[in-house]
Order: structure tokens, then sequence, then C-alpha cells
């Protein structure tokens, strides 16, 4: 059990880990509905309509396997990804039917949702971390050189955006022993402090 003494631990979602090597397929072609923002932490606002299901093209210039998770463009998350986050109790997700095709050869996947990560966190630790002070930024686009987070900011949530710098997703330990346990993946659950993505 964690607790003050023994907080709980938090790692930046990515698709694959450090130093994996396979090609991985890439997104292209995305949905652009205006008034729709993934990257906002916010629930949509109902009077919008969302296409379902959502259309994505693979970039035909980056092939490889397709992965469990694309980070850009929703993210997108293989249903069986999905069924994780919800057994080990995320809640805070609202997620869209998604058509990922291949322009090249006509091949389509319906197995991926689109992923609303509904959550905008400030749980880095900017006493620790290092940023890039040329950058006036201190929210949204944060320059890290180093990221520190503090999970006691994090108040226990499982699945979140970083409101310093919105492209990084956040998952509790609890989220990553469930989807290593499910033998989904790999993927990479890359420790703040040695994030690539921070930059």
């Amino acid at each position: 059990m964690n607790d003050a003494n023994n907080p709980p631990s938090y790692y930046v979602l990515e698709k694959e880990p450090i130093g994996d090597l396979r090609d991985l397929a890439v997104l292209g072609r995305r949905p652009m509905i205006p008034g729709i923002d993934f990257m906002a932490g916010e629930r949509f606002d109902p009077t919008i309509a969302i296409p379902q299901p959502l259309r994505y093209e693979l970039n035909p210039e980056a092939p490889g396997e397709m992965p469990w998770f694309f980070k850009a463009g929703g993210p997108l998350m293989h249903d069986r990804m999905v069924e994780a986050l919800r057994a080990a109790g995320v809640d805070n997700i609202d997620v869209y039917d998604a058509l990922v095709v291949d322009p090249d050869d006509g091949s389509e996947w319906t197995d991926y949702k689109a992923v609303n990560i509904v959550g905008l966190v400030a749980a880095a630790d900017m006493t620790k971390s290092i940023i890039d002070t040329s950058d006036s930024a201190r929210l949204i686009t944060t320059k890290f050189e180093k990221l520190v987070l503090d999970p006691a900011k994090a108040h226990g949530l499982l699945l979140f955006r970083l409101a310093e710098k919105v492209s990084a997703i956040i998952v509790h330990e609890r989220v990553k022993a469930e989807i290593e346990a499910r033998k989904i993946g790999p993927l990479g659950f890359i420790p703040p402090e040695k994030w690539f993505g921070a930059i």
C-alpha cells in the first residue's frame, strides 16, 4: 500500500520502451473536428457531432508493425488496452470508435478506440525538474531538460495529461501492472526523469 513514506510510482506512457528498435506504424492523416481537442484534458462539448467511427490513415512512408498505442491523434488505443485501463480502475476516459486504414493496400483495423483523457494535472515538481529557462512557457508546452513528478500532486489519479506538458500522458503504477499482467505490449512506461520526449 502507498502512503506518504511510500508514494506511488508514475510513468510517462509511450508506444515503445526506451531502446526498442522495432519499426512501428505511424499515423498520417487524422480527423480534424472544429472544437474538438484531444490534448485539452476536458470533456468534449456534447453539442459537437463526432463522426463514428473516426477515420485515421497510416503514414505510407513509415510502414511497420501496428502498435498497441498511437500517441498522436487521440491517442488511439487497442481495445484490449482500453479494457486494461478500465480493469485497473481508470474512469476518466471517453472513448470513440476508430477506423484505421492503410492507404497503400486498403487494409482496415476496427479494434482501436480514440481516447479522450479527461484530466489535466499540474504534477511536475518544479523545484526538482530542470527546465529550459530560455522558454517563457510554464504550462502546456514547458521544455523540460529533466522532468520530476510530485506524486502527491496527482492525488492518486490513475491516468492524466501533465498540465505543464500536455503531450505527456502519465500513468499510475497500478495501470502499468494491469497492462503488463495482460501481456499487452511491449509499451513504454518511462520513468519521468528518463523521459526522452520532455523537450
